[in-house]
């Protein structure tokens, strides 16, 4: 995962701060692809942006690069 992909992340988390960081991310990416992440991390659907741990933000991000680079590389379409 590049650092450019990271940073893209977050500005998608951090869209509107006061928003739920669920509904920031409904602005880049697929719900069924946030639920999914929400579900596997055991992130509330309510947490905001700056309620999130560091560790949540690289695990976000490294998941949306698995699901780009499996489509992209025609192993999985989502």
């Amino acid at each position: 995962m590049s650092l450019s992909h990271f940073e893209s992340v977050l500005k998608a988390c951090f869209q509107a701060n006061r928003k739920t960081l669920f509904n920031n991310l409904k602005k880049t990416y697929s719900v069924a692809q946030i639920q999914e992440f929400f579900t596997q991390s055991g992130l509330e659907i309510s947490a905001r942006p700056h309620q999130v741990a560091p560790a949540h933000y690289v695990s976000l991000a490294q998941f949306f690069h698995n699901l780009t680079h499996r489509t992209t590389h025609g192993k999985q379409s989502l």
